[in-house]
């Protein structure tokens, strides 16, 4: 589940080459930013959950991992030069994914927002 967002063809294509050579394939699902947190909320209660991974804002990790519709990836990845190297990443777009001291992803799009104004109103 990905937000339908300009990057989304991008992130497909580039998880589609990563899974490749190990034989998987992904099936993505795109939903409105707005539409997501409650599709993911939802998703949780339901007795079968479909999405495997999901990319969102970091806004809602905190809300997610209360109330379960996460998991930690602390115990999923290896922080050495063979595997996943958290140096590797910006402190402020981990810190973003982290509640409670756990991680729950890692950050596929750190970007800044831009407020634009007019000053002719």
């Amino acid at each position: 589940m990905i937000v339908g967002d300009p990057f989304a063809p991008i992130l497909e294509q580039e998880a589609s080459g990563l899974l490749a050579p190990l034989g998987l394939t992904a099936n993505f699902e795109r939903a409105g930013y707005d539409a997501i947190r409650e599709i993911i909320l939802a998703e949780k209660s339901l007795p079968s959950e479909s999405f495997d991974i999901v990319a969102f804002d970091v806004v809602w990790t905190s809300e997610f991992a209360k109330r379960g519709a996460l998991i930690s990836i602390d115990g999923f990845y290896r922080d050495d030069p063979q595997g996943i190297r958290l140096d590797q990443f910006l402190e402020p777009a981990l810190d973003g994914i982290r509640a409670d001291g756990a991680l729950y992803g890692l950050p596929i799009q750190p970007h800044a927002e831009l407020l634009w104004y007019r000053t002719d109103l």
